[in-house]
């Protein structure tokens, strides 16, 4: 039964985690598409397509109920498409495969370690010696 694998099995978690990889991959929003620029696009370039995006898709340019809340659905993932796209660490993660989440997860991480200051570590557990005079 496949309900009944052994969560210590290394094996089937690292394939169990690759599927929730891949599905989650699979649904994520395509930010290049979003934006309206090729993989390889630059960051100017980028900001560029979305002030041409955001322009084209401002709720406010729009009358009809439906096609206004569509247009802030959209201009929302632009905006997230923009946050990502222009940073270097979140875009080469969200190039890997990652989604938001999982990229606002592994950024946190990286900001929380290098919070972390070393200086710290020596005064906690480096040997300070006083000196009589």
């Amino acid at each position: 039964d496949i309900l009944e694998w052994d969560p210590n099995d290394s094996v089937v978690r690292g394939k169990y985690d690759q599927v929730q990889f891949e599905v989650r991959k699979a649904k994520r929003p395509n930010y290049y598409d979003i934006i309206g620029c090729s993989r390889v696009a630059s960051v100017p370039e980028i900001k560029r397509l979305y002030k041409d995006r955001a322009r084209e898709l401002h709720p406010d340019k729009h009358d009809s109920e439906e096609v206004k809340a569509w247009a802030e659905e959209r201009f929302k993932l632009l905006g997230e498409a923009l946050g990502i796209l222009t940073d270097e660490l979140m875009r080469s993660l969200y190039d890997e495969g990652h989604d938001k989440e999982s990229i606002q997860e592994r950024v946190d991480a990286a900001n929380r370690a290098a919070r972390k200051d070393p200086r710290e570590e020596q005064r906690r557990g480096g040997h300070h010696h006083q000196h009589d005079h």
